[in-house]
């Protein structure tokens, strides 16, 4: 266990650190709640969208976050994921959303966090749109990822109900040279 995880982390020029004990498990439990193979081939079939999601979760009974997730890392095409809630500090009517994200962690060059990191307004958004729809909303603009606002092709929709209502975001960003 931990001298191999040593080993490893050594060869790949890792500190072995507890955010890289935890993306190995994430991806250990991954790997056997939606196996490549299957997963790949049906998110083929069904196409790397949020309309896939709900088919997918329902395929391999997993959670639509832990689904998104394994969705990003398994595309063809480069994806990033959020999951937004509304910001609990500040009243509904306002319309701000927080947004989680795979992060980098300081000790670990994995995306190893999944964490709150930025408060978006959302009125007259798509998010926003997702968030009072069961209907998947799409847009095309500039987001802001790994410190560049890029163009990106965004797909969300929103799930559960009441309180535990949130939205999630598949970002596809352009391939261009900016």
């Amino acid at each position: 266990g931990k001298q191999v995880q040593a080993q490893v982390a050594k060869f790949r020029g890792l500190h072995p650190t507890e955010e890289w004990e935890e993306k190995l498990c994430d991806s250990g439990a991954a790997e056997l709640l939606m196996p490549y193979v299957p997963f790949t081939e049906l998110a083929s079939r069904f196409g790397y969208s949020i309309e896939s999601l709900p088919t997918l979760c329902a395929t391999f009974q997993t959670s639509v976050l832990s689904t998104a997730l394994r969705l990003k890392d398994v595309s063809p095409r480069r994806c990033e994921v959020r999951f937004w809630r509304v910001d609990d500090k500040t009243p509904l009517m306002t319309n701000n959303f927080r947004a989680w994200g795979q992060v980098k962690s300081r000790n670990a060059p994995l995306d190893s966090y999944f964490v709150s990191y930025r408060l978006y307004r959302c009125q007259n958004s798509t998010i926003w749109d997702a968030f009072n729809s069961d209907q998947p909303t799409y847009s095309t603009e500039r987001f802001p990822l790994r410190r560049r606002s890029l163009l990106c092709d965004i797909e969300s929709q929103g799930f559960g109900r009441g309180e535990n209502r949130y939205v999630v975001s598949l970002i596809f960003p352009h391939e261009s040279r900016e």
